[in-house]
């Protein structure tokens, strides 16, 4: 009989996606294909990524630097020379004019008005103290960036797992379904075999048959809601909605007793929410570290070599034509280079660094309130858990000793009437009874099988 209903199930996911492909999945097997498939987890990799990009961008600071430029200048006109004819100067005379001591301007004859000039630049960075804080912050930057995926895998667990055991108790409450449906359509048939022979009478027929018509149309609009389940799995799976799913797990292989509640108190460093605040503390203390460092020095290090060439005319400046070495290389090309190391003293920066620090170190008592509130959090979430799931382990063996009462009741009562001892209206009440302690007990299931999760998560017991 369940494998009739499976199969009913199937055919009616098949013929409300299109005849797509049907996967057959453990609950294991659900995770597994969420943390590769959902895109909130996919989201948290790709955050992870850009942490480590950012690691490398900070990292990439501290090596050596190269550029190169290529400069092609023409000057419209070059900037005249203004000298003292009374004092040295580049000849090594006093000029003669006619202004005795006024100031001369003569035309620049030292510059050519075109050139051409190539650069290459090294430099590396030697110390700074806000480099070093930067590549320190870089690695905590990217340990929060893997909490927070650890934070999102440990979330899709605990949805996949409820949604999963929604859509199994539902798979068990339809195969109930068509159970109590063919055992109902039974007695009616025997009950309308009797009526003929006027050992019942009519109104036992219509009180059955009223009975039946309730449970097949209340398996027709749970077959919509087991659809839905389905549905609202394949959605916290990142699975695509044409896709069909058949649940492989049994539900007589769970089990939820008190064991599994811890007696010590709970650590919260099992809590991924509590590593990512400690974690943002960290951060907090490196903004303050870095306020002070960047107070020290900062040491760089510069090579620049480059060519270069001049002419008159702009057309030889390319061609090198109209030139002669004199007591240089005889070459149009000339060379140079320059080895530097700067120091930078930061002496003044305004008042606004230490306002900077202020702001630092106040953050990092807030940090501290976060996380002691968080313990206090975790404390109550815990406690309000345990007692939720200790009262659900209790409900849930009440209503599975309801439900057996209730089948034994059932039972019982379709013998009496068999046997013509029985009413047609004990079996219907006796029906009644029992379709309802199998809803409350599948009810119960549920929120036994959810509160246990949500402890799960309480005490970070789900990795």
């Amino acid at each position: 009989m369940k494998k009739g209903v499976i199969l009913l199930f199937t055919v009616f996911c098949i013929v409300a996606n299109a005849q797509n492909d049907t996967l057959k999945m453990s609950l294991q097997e659900c995770v597994d294909y969420a943390l590769k498939n959902s895109k909130t987890i996919q989201n948290a990799s790709l955050d992870e990524q850009i942490a480590n990009a950012k690691v490398g961008e900070i990292r990439a600071i501290g090596l050596p630097q190269v550029s190169g430029s290529v400069g092609v200048q023409h000057n419209l006109k070059l900037r005249d020379i203004f000298l003292n004819p009374t004092e040295p100067n580049v000849f090594g005379t006093p000029i003669p004019n006619d202004g005795v001591g006024k100031d001369l301007r003569v035309a620049n004859f030292f510059q050519l008005p075109n050139s051409i000039d190539a650069s290459l630049t090294v430099s590396q960075l030697l110390f700074s103290g806000s480099y070093i804080v930067g590549l320190q912050t870089a690695k905590i930057y990217k340990e929060l960036s893997q909490k927070s995926k650890q934070k999102s895998e440990i979330q899709t667990k605990a949805d996949v797992t409820k949604a999963y055991y929604m859509a199994l108790i539902n798979l068990e409450r339809a195969n109930l379904f068509q159970i109590n449906i063919s055992r109902v359509d039974s007695i009616l048939k025997q009950t309308k075999a009797l009526n003929k022979q006027g050992l019942v009478e009519s109104i036992d027929v219509d009180r059955l048959e009223v009975t039946l018509n309730n449970l097949i149309t209340e398996r027709d609009k749970f077959m919509n809601m087991m659809l839905l389940s389905n549905v609202l799995l394949k959605y916290q799976m990142g699975m695509p909605m044409d896709k069909n799913i058949v649940l492989m797990d049994n539900l007589k292989n769970i089990s939820i007793d008190e064991s599994a509640i811890k007696s010590e108190k709970v650590n919260y460093n099992e809590r991924v929410e509590y590593q990512q605040l400690q974690t943002a503390k960290r951060l907090q203390e490196m903004d303050l570290k870095n306020n002070r460092w960047s107070a020290l020095p900062s040491i760089a290090a510069s090579l620049n070599v480059g060519i270069f060439t001049s002419a008159k005319n702009f057309g030889d400046v390319f061609s090198g034509n109209n030139y002669f070495a004199l007591g240089a290389a005889n070459s149009r090309w000339a060379n140079y280079g320059l080895i530097q190391v700067g120091m930078t003293v930061p002496i003044f920066g305004g008042f606004s660094k230490g306002y900077k620090t202020q702001q630092s170190k106040l953050n990092i008592k807030k940090s501290d309130n976060n996380i002691q509130n968080f313990e206090q959090v975790v404390d109550l979430q815990a406690k309000q858990s345990e007692l939720m799931l200790r009262n659900n382990i209790k409900s849930l063996q009440m209503q599975e000793r309801n439900m057996k009462l209730a089948q034994n009741v059932s039972t019982i009562t379709q013998k009496k009437y068999k046997q013509g001892t029985g009413s047609n209206l004990e079996v219907i009440t006796a029906e009644a009874s029992l379709k309802e302690a199998q809803i409350n007990y599948y009810n119960t299931l549920f929120d036994a099988i959810t509160s246990k999760v949500d402890y799960d998560l309480a005490v970070g017991n789900i990795k």
